[in-house]
């Protein structure tokens, strides 16, 4: 073989054989054994499209084999060392990078995503290399500008590889050239469900807000287009569903009108179709993005989401998935004590047996898992004595109530200054107290029995929508939630915590008489 059209025939042709075959894993390693000889023999003739096509092709047979054969690949199979030969081509392919096209290099990048393989690990400096190829190609006007496909699919390799690209304007570049094909007159050149899906949950992945808020809705809107789609095989998948609404959670970005309840509609639907219903972690995720997101989420969307979880085989399920749903329908104010307590029974709590059982004991469940179910404890306060005593005990078993996290130097700073003008008005008055999962800066006590305690905690400038910014997320609202629980709360908002001590002083005393509807007396150190 001494033509590049006809290398891609045969590389084509080795791949459908190995695609047939009923041992994936052995298939995988004929394959590469076969394209590590082609390389060899062939090296005067490869060019960078069948260079690409064999990792490509490489990743894809690695992807079968990891779901469907019992032994799972690994870097050295059988002899056969997966990195040497990955590095091998990428070297070849490194002095053709001027010529590369835009769907080579976003199948290089997602196949290396798929095998676990950074680039830069194995030729220094070529995932950037790659990246300033796209970027470059994004503003080519010689019609070899990047594609729906490949533009959804060179994000998401790089938020999969977790890799900051140097040019910090290449992800904006990217997004906005695949948003320009959203609304290209010719439909067929219209992202599909799953590449929407991937370039919105790249950007969430990447951490990367744009100053342009518009383009997430416009994606956003042409997701739930797909949603609707009359055609049933254009609408998106589960995983697609759920990495949309997880994604505009991680953005904190408040979806368009009517997007949200499309998505999680779609979503119901599916939960109720056995091969197509999404897993634990899909699940969770959607549950924790509602929450985040404020969702004004319908009561049967919320049953078909917790039912779906409830009904996977606890081995599918991580400590994780529960703790989150758990925690989301408190925020969704969605909980109840019957569908908690079918929750922590989910859970495995610690062992109370002697050591010498032969079952292993279970170690407390993590630190933020914890605080998601005394948070969800706290949230359905008050109970009946007998429902708070046994849900008490449910999570006791599971580990701890953890303390906050520890306060910063300037936060300590800030309720150093708060208590100052509470001893300006002799106050009577505990400092830090661990609320909820939360640090209370003061708790007013009051002296002679007749009242109500009084909760102090600034109210920052933060948990807010980062396309809606006077709206505070889920988060924050629910943190207001559980204070509030403890009697009567007074935010003391930030710029209020720069003034004199004797101006917040002055604050403080009027927002106390006002939620309590009295004077100060109360409180008064005797």
């Amino acid at each position: 073989m001494n033509h590049p059209a006809q290398i891609s025939s045969y590389i084509k042709e080795q791949q459908k054989m190995a695609l047939g075959g009923h041992q994936p894993l052995q298939a995988l390693l004929s394959f590469c054994a076969s394209m590590e000889h082609l390389c060899s023999v062939a090296r005067p003739f490869l060019n960078y499209i069948n260079l690409s096509a064999i990792i490509t092709a490489t990743a894809q047979l690695w992807t079968t084999a990891q779901a469907k054969s019992s032994l799972q690949p690994s870097a050295n199979m059988a002899g056969f060392d997966l990195k040497q030969f990955y590095s091998k081509v990428l070297l070849q392919l490194e002095p053709m990078l001027p010529d590369v096209g835009a769907r080579a290099v976003s199948n290089i990048l997602w196949s290396s995503a798929k095998l676990g393989l950074n680039p830069d690990t194995f030729v220094p400096g070529m995932t950037n290399a790659l990246a300033a190829k796209m970027l470059q190609l994004t503003k080519d006007k010689a019609g070899r500008q990047p594609n729906a496909r490949d533009c959804a699919n060179f994000l998401w390799a790089l938020a999969s590889l977790g890799h900051q690209p140097a040019d910090k304007g290449l992800v904006d570049a990217v997004s906005e050239c695949c948003v320009r094909l959203i609304k290209h007159h010719d439909v067929s050149k219209r992202p599909n469900a799953q590449e929407a899906a991937n370039l919105i949950w790249a950007l969430a992945s990447l951490g990367h807000q744009r100053a342009d808020k518009g383009l997430i809705d416009a994606v956003c809107e042409h997701f739930v287009r797909l949603v609707k789609h009359h055609d049933i095989s254009k609408r998106p998948n589960a995983q697609g569903a759920a990495n949309v609404i997880w994604a505009l959670g991680e953005l904190n970005h408040e979806p368009p009108d009517g997007a949200a309840s499309a998505i999680l509609e779609r979503l119901s639907v599916l939960c109720g179709l056995p091969r197509q219903a999404p897993n634990a972690q899909e699940l969770s995720n959607t549950l924790l993005a509602c929450a985040v997101l404020r969702l004004k989420v319908k009561d049967h969307v919320s049953l078909a989401l917790v039912d779906g979880l409830l009904r996977l085989d606890r081995a599918h399920c991580s400590d994780q998935t529960y703790c989150n749903a758990a925690w989301s329908l408190a925020v969704l104010d969605k909980l109840c004590v019957d569908l908690f307590s079918l929750i922590l029974g989910r859970l495995r709590p610690l062992s109370t047996e002697p050591a010498h059982n032969a079952l292993p004991a279970h170690d407390a469940l993590p630190r933020q898992e914890l605080f998601q179910l005394y948070q969800a404890l706290d949230f359905l306060q008050p109970l009946p004595t007998a429902a708070a005593q046994q849900l008490q005990e449910m999570v006791t078993r599971l580990g701890p109530r953890p303390l906050p996290d520890k306060r910063s130097a300037g936060d300590l700073l800030t309720s150093k200054h708060l208590c100052v003008a509470l001893e300006q008005l002799g106050l009577a008055f505990t400092a830090n107290v661990p609320l909820s999962g939360y640090w209370a800066d003061a708790v007013l006590r009051p002296q002679d029995g007749s009242a109500v305690p009084v909760v102090l905690v600034p109210e920052y400038f933060c948990g807010r929508f980062s396309n809606q910014e006077k709206r505070l997320t889920g988060r924050a609202v629910f943190r207001r939630t559980l204070l509030a629980k403890q009697r009567k709360l007074v935010l003391i908002p930030e710029q209020k915590l720069s003034c004199s001590v004797v101006d917040l002083a002055d604050y403080i005393q009027q927002q106390v008489e006002d939620v309590t509807g009295d004077s100060l007396k109360h409180y008064i150190m005797l």
